[in-house]
């Protein structure tokens, strides 16, 4: 991260991430209410792809897309307009690349989600989510419990555990990094308790982690994910039958969302013996490195869990 200069700006140096306005804050918000689940199930070549200034896949598809439809004059930011958007526009807007490509993954629950987000964000929000930052008054906590009062199921991501609740709040979480790294800290991604966001608990970081040794999977977990078929590669062609994932609330999902949320809170703990660094700067960092080093980190399983939460 040093040696890259990798800080709160790096959020902003990506070409599709939007700039900062009040425009800004409600396409962050539906980046993130729509952020989940762009594992493909078919071939890398067949993937979710859209071209939008380049070819892009998985989180980089989903932005490219709404980029592309606010060029095209599809208000993808405004809820008034997503609360009752047809699915002919949701497919104009998500259009993949060519008919060989598959579709958007979950794409009919992304419209029921776009369709309820809306309609609570007219009736209650006065049609934007600046409003929702507005109230929260600079604190992250305050922000996501008035997220989830509001929108409830469409964010909480929250497992029962061995007779515990277990808070993951993984895109709950990423929402507020995101205006913090919108933002760069300051009007609406101001946030005094912004340290107490932890890294945001997907199937992508637990792969860097497993490549730097920072976490490791049994022997149990790692020849079920390769051999019971809930390992699927990166690339080549998956067979016939390679479609089994790990079930959503799982021991083996919990466990590796958990150990991942922990040892990225140990390395920011060290790292800080040298320099300041939260667990957002360390998590987009890690997500960036699986992302370019996608390749070469192919043999290290990555769990699949097909779900609205991540």
């Amino acid at each position: 991260m040093e040696r890259r200069q990798y800080d709160i700006s790096s959020w902003g140096k990506h070409a599709l991430h939007p700039k900062p306005s009040k425009q800004a804050v409600d396409f962050i918000f539906v980046m993130d209410l729509l952020n989940f689940s762009f594992w493909h199930e078919r071939s890398l070549k067949k993937r979710f792809t859209v071209d939008f200034k380049g070819q892009h896949t998985g989180y980089w598809s989903l932005v490219a897309s709404m980029q592309r439809g606010l060029s095209l004059g599809y208000r993808i930011d405004d809820p008034q307009y997503y609360s009752e958007m047809s699915e002919q526009d949701f497919d104009k807007i998500f259009a993949t690349a060519s008919p060989e490509h598959e579709e958007i993954p979950m794409r009919s629950k992304r419209i029921q989600m776009l369709h309820t987000a809306g309609k609570i964000l007219v009736r209650d929000w006065n049609s934007s989510f600046t409003n929702v930052v507005t109230k929260a008054n600079g604190s992250a906590k305050q922000l996501m419990h008035l997220v989830l009062q509001s929108f409830g199921e469409l964010f909480d991501d929250s497992l029962e555990y061995q007779g515990e609740k277990l808070q993951f709040q993984k895109r709950l979480q990423i929402l507020v990094a995101d205006l913090w790294g919108c933002f760069q800290g300051t009007d609406y991604g101001y946030f005094s308790d912004i340290d107490s966001i932890t890294m945001f608990a997907d199937y992508r970081v637990p792969q860097a982690l497993l490549a730097i040794g920072l976490i490791s999977y049994s022997p149990e977990l790692e020849q079920r994910l390769k051999e019971d078929e809930l390992y699927h590669s990166t690339i080549g062609e998956p067979n016939e039958n390679q479609k089994h994932m790990i079930p959503r609330g799982h021991q083996f999902e919990i466990e590796i969302r958990s150990a991942s949320i922990y040892s990225v809170d140990l390395l920011v703990k060290e790292m800080c013996k040298k320099k300041k660094v939260n667990a957002i700067m360390a998590d987009f960092y890690l997500w960036d490195l699986a992302k370019e080093q996608n390749t070469s980190m192919s043999h290290l399983p990555i769990h699949l869990t097909r779900s609205i939460y991540y």
